[in-house]
């Protein structure tokens, strides 16, 4: 949980400069990370076993997981926690908070061009 609170305090540091808090923007950087690794487990799992995992599911599931993932990082990313993380957070230097800025966008970026480049299939000319 140590990752996913640094990206958490990382993301909170950068919209609270942009709007009141961002304590719900910053839980929504979290989930949106924690989604696509999510994705890209079942992504590998579906190439390596052949075995589809994300056809089984029913969309509606989709949207259920995904606001009880939301519900659940806004229980246990409370004002009071948030405090906590983001004081401990300040602690690190400025490289390392700016190191973990850049972790934070690629933490999205990345897996989303894995799974983009594992679900590709070329086309026959």
């Amino acid at each position: 949980m140590k990752f996913f609170n640094n990206l958490y305090a990382s993301s909170y540091r950068i919209y609270q400069e942009y709007n009141d808090g961002g304590r719900f923007s910053s839980i929504c950087v979290v989930a949106i990370a924690l989604g696509t690794l999510i994705l890209l487990v079942l992504v590998l799992v579906e190439k390596a076993f052949g075995v589809s995992l994300l056809a089984r599911i029913n969309g509606v599931y989709y949207n259920f997981l995904g606001l009880t993932v939301i519900i659940g990082l806004a229980i246990y990313y409370s004002k009071k926690r948030t405090t906590l993380i983001v004081e401990e957070f300040e602690k690190k230097s400025i490289q390392e908070r700016k190191l973990w800025g850049v972790v934070t966008i690629l933490s999205v970026v990345l897996p989303t061009l894995i799974i983009a480049f594992l679900l590709h299939k070329p086309s026959v000319v």
